[in-house]
């Protein structure tokens, strides 16, 4: 999953990506960090614009849990970890 995840960031940056939902790089940098098996994604600031830097942070978080979660072969994952009612589904 950490690697897919790493090209799914990756592809955000992309030009290839519309606009309002790339995040450019020259203003901010995605990252993915793998500590022992805990997953996190942070944003670095290249220009000092906080607000747009905060704003694309909390969109790849819901990108992540309404995409790549969601379209990905992660559904057990979902149940186990974040709760989701297998029944619903």
């Amino acid at each position: 999953m950490c690697r897919e995840l790493k090209a799914f960031l990756k592809a955000r940056q992309s030009e290839e990506m519309l606009e309002h939902r790339r995040v450019n790089p020259a203003k901010a940098r995605l990252a993915l960090g793998n500590k022992r098996g805990i997953i996190s994604v942070t944003v670095t600031v290249k220009d000092g614009d906080f607000d747009y830097a905060t704003r694309k942070i909390i969109h790849i978080v819901h990108e992540i849990f309404l995409i790549f979660l969601v379209d990905g072969p992660y559904f057990e994952y979902m149940v186990e970890h974040l709760g989701l009612d297998e029944d619903r589904y």
